[in-house]
């Protein structure tokens, strides 16, 4: 939409819990889904809701999905592991398990791989 609100365009119509992020050069949006029945997801795609791109799937849940600062890799959350990939959902490895970790992120210059606020030991 619009800054005053106008043109507003509904890109998705899961009707599940969903988040959402912006990739850094501002093409593409990243947001992951979390549905009762079949696990969670994550998924790119571009502003205007085409080329829908599923990137990872797991039974259990995702969160805090975000692009590096030089849109190379994202990181997120899973279960209790904190994990990256590449944008095309390659290459998937945790950096820690068993490990949850509330409110990740990357560091602004993208050198430190994330900063996070809260976590703990399961």
């Amino acid at each position: 939409m619009n800054a005053d609100g106008s043109q507003q365009t509904r890109l998705t119509t899961n009707g599940v819990d969903e988040a959402y992020g912006w990739s850094p050069d501002s093409q593409k949006i990243l947001f992951d889904i979390w549905q009762s029945s079949s696990g969670a997801f994550i998924y790119s795609m571009n502003v205007d809701g085409s080329q829908k791109v599923r990137l990872a799937h797991t039974d259990g849940f995702f969160s805090d999905a975000q692009w590096s600062p030089d849109g190379s890799r994202i990181l997120f959350n899973t279960d209790n592991d904190l994990c990256i990939m590449n944008t095309d959902g390659g290459e998937q490895h945790c950096l820690l398990k068993d490990f949850f970790v509330s409110d990740a992120s990357w560091s602004p210059d993208g050198k430190k791989n994330f900063i996070f606020g809260r976590s703990w030991r399961q």
